[in-house]
């Protein structure tokens, strides 16, 4: 992984493949970040609703199954400063635009990006349809349609062997 961020960092006016894996690696780390984009703001995209609001995280902080009792011993200017930061982040990787009012937008997402990420979940044991099914993919704000493309366009390029008939999925990561 640091070979890759040192050479996307390296690529010269590429700032969109540096940018890609940072997000898809701290996305994958912090659960909240995780949770909230591949449930709440994927749930957003799909119904074409693209405002986010701090109460939107904090609405869903406190539907945490769980952690409902740890949460609520937490101050509000906790929860807030804690939405604030969520929001900030995701504009930052952009995946929200806007300062004051933000709204949704589709990260670019280089092809390396999307192999990177294939490589991650094949590492974990996802196979076929199963990695393809991968809330991961939610990241991008990413539907079927657009997983299938990304990777016939990998398997294009050579990277991936990529086949898809019906459920019937072929998918080699090297």
């Amino acid at each position: 992984d640091l070979d890759l961020l040192r050479a996307a960092a390296a690529a010269e006016g590429d700032d969109a493949w540096l940018k890609g894996l940072l997000y898809l690696h701290y996305a994958r780390r912090d659960r909240l970040t995780f949770e909230f984009v591949t449930q709440f703001l994927f749930l957003r995209w799909s119904e074409r609703a693209p405002l986010v609001r701090r109460e939107d995280v904090l609405d869903f902080l406190a539907t945490r199954q769980g952690h409902e009792d740890a949460i609520r011993s937490w101050s509000d200017s906790t929860r807030k400063k804690l939405a604030g930061n969520v929001l900030s982040a995701l504009r930052d990787f952009g995946i929200l635009t806007g300062t004051q009012r933000k709204s949704l937008q589709r990260p670019v997402v280089r092809p390396e990006v999307a192999l990177h990420l294939c490589r991650l979940l094949h590492a974990e044991g996802l196979r076929g349809r199963t990695l393809l099914e991968a809330a991961d993919w939610r990241l991008f704000l990413w539907e079927p349609k657009d997983i299938y493309a990304a990777l016939a366009h990998l398997a294009q390029r050579g990277d991936i062997q990529f086949e898809r008939s019906g459920r019937t999925v072929i998918l080699e990561i090297p």
